[in-house]
This record gives structure tokens, C-alpha cells and sequence, in this order.
């Protein structure tokens, strides 16, 4: 979820200049900016993890709780620092990605606040993790190109829906196992997810969304049924395997994630073409 959306968006800023026969001087800059980009990216990831463990360290009682917890201080000053350098290097070369401040404000702001009431992995810190996320798609582009590609806020959108319903499938499978309502809840997400995304299907099989897609015709419908299965996939496994764990399957952490990792690729396979 870190790297996914910010590399699908980089994907496509870079071809789209590419199609639109740029030159090599504007292909490079925007290769330029894009890498920069994904330096802040991933440090600030960095830097918010540094923080959530410096935040949850205790206050120091003997000599080893300090440590560890100036340890998690300087990480966090180190990342930040870093983070701040290359976010200032981004917006030197493309100074509108100003006006993405205040989203991304709002939506760290309720990720950082929850760290803060201890509650770094409930729902809403999921959510806020998740839009951030999926909003590189755009930014990415933006950063390239200096504008957005409609199927930037397609896949944005598309990623984000089925990203919250792996934490909240995810959750079924862990900290809400034994709450059958969470399981319903997870359930109809999902049941809504292949319902948003079969109405897309259905709206590119009658060519209202063609002009919306970066490419036209059969593959830009068949993609979206394609998305459409893979919703159906995920639909199926957020009610298949909490009952086969709950019927004493043995589903690990460790293989729910290497499923979840199969599914995810159906759906960035549906997204692309």
C-alpha cells in the first residue's frame, strides 16, 4: 500500500508524456521530480513510523526506556529532516503541489492524532493512511506533468475502496475475530465495492466512460469487468476465510498477507489495462 499507488501514478505521468510525444529535455524533469518525490514519500513513511514508536515508548524510568526512547527521538528528527529537504526540493520544481498541503494536512493530521490517543491501528488511522496513499496517484502525475490525468482520480478511487476493505477484512481475521458483526460490516463493504464497480463496468460497456480512460475501447471495458472479479474475489475471501479460521483453518498473519498480495494484483492488473 506504501509504494503501490505512487508507482502506478508515476507509471503513468511518465507514459502519458511519452504518448503525447514530449520532448526527451521534458521526459527527464519529470522522471527528475517524480523520483525526488518518491524520496519524500517513503522517508516521510519512515519518519511517521519513528514517530509512532517514539510516541509510544514510555517515559523514561531507567537508563535502557531512555535510550531507547532518544533512539526513536533521533530517528524521527533524522527522517523528518530528510523528508523536509526533499519536499522542499519537489515543490521548488513543481510549485503548484502547494495547493495538496491542506489535504494532506487534514488527512496526517487524523493518522497523527490517532497515534496520540494510542490507537494507531484502529479504523479511522487505517482510512487516513489508506487516502493518503491513494492520493500519490494523483500527486505523482501532478508532479510530472503538471496537471491530472482523469484515470488518476479513477485508480485513486478504485485503489482506495479496495484498500480500506483489506483493513477492515484484515481486522476480521485479527483484532475483531470473534465479532460477527464486524464480519457482516466487512461483508456488505465489500458487497458495495463490487456494486460501485460494476456500475462502472456496465457505464464503459456503454462507452460513457471512454473518454475518461487513457486508452478507448475494448481494453478500457474489459479492464473495468476485470475489476469487477476481482471485487468478486474479494468479496468471496472476506467470507470464506474468516469462516474457515473460525472452523479451525490455520490462517496466520503471515498468509492472510500472501493472499491478500494475489488479490491485489487482480485488481492493479484490472486498473492498468
Amino acid at each position: 500500500m506504501l509504494l503501490l499507488p505512487i508507482i502506478m501514478g508515476m507509471s503513468l505521468g511518465i507514459r502519458t508524456l511519452v504518448n503525447d510525444s514530449s520532448s526527451a529535455g521534458a521526459v527527464i524533469m519529470g522522471v527528475t521530480r517524480s523520483v525526488v518525490l518518491l524520496i519524500a514519500w517513503v522517508v516521510g513513511y519512515f519518519a511517521f513510523f519513528a514517530w509512532g514508536l517514539w510516541v509510544k515508548i514510555p517515559p523514561p524510568r531507567n537508563g535502557r526506556s531512555s535510550e531507547r526512547k532518544q533512539k526513536a527521538f533521533v530517528a524521527t528528527a533524522t527522517y523528518c529532516a530528510i523528508t523536509l529537504v526533499a519536499a522542499l526540493i519537489t515543490v521548488a520544481l513543481r510549485p503548484s503541489l502547494l495547493l495538496w498541503a491542506p489535504v494532506f494536512a487534514i488527512v496526517m493530521g487524523v493518522a497523527l492524532w490517532e497515534v496520540v490517543r494510542k490507537r494507531p491501528r484502529s479504523l479511522l488511522s487505517g482510512i487516513a493512511t489508506v487516502v493518503a496513499s491513494v492520493l500519490m496517484v494523483p500527486v505523482a502525475d501532478h508532479t510530472i506533468r503538471g496537471s491530472i490525468n482523469g484515470i488518476a482520480w479513477w485508480w485513486a478511487l478504485m485503489l482506495g475502496i479496495y484498500f480500506t476493505g483489506t483493513i477492515i477484512y484484515v481486522k476480521t481475521m485479527i483484532r475483531e475475530r470473534n465479532n460477527p458483526r464486524y464480519l457482516t460490516f466487512s461483508i456488505g463493504y465489500h458487497a458495495v465495492f463490487v456494486l460501485i464497480s460494476l456500475v462502472f463496468a456496465v457505464l464503459a460497456s456503454c462507452g460513457v466512460l471512454t473518454g475518461f480512460a487513457p486508452y478507448t475501447g475494448l481494453w478500457w471495458t474489459v479492464g473495468t469487468w476485470l475489476l469487477v472479479i476481482a471485487a468478486a474475489i474479494s468479496l468471496f475471501r472476506s467470507w470464506a476465510v474468516p469462516r474457515s479460521a473460525h472452523n479451525g483453518g490455520k490462517w496466520t498473519p503471515k498468509r492472510v498477507g500472501k493472499t491478500e498480495q494475489l488479490v491485489t494484483l487482480g485488481v492493479v492488473i484490472a486498473l492498468v489495462l
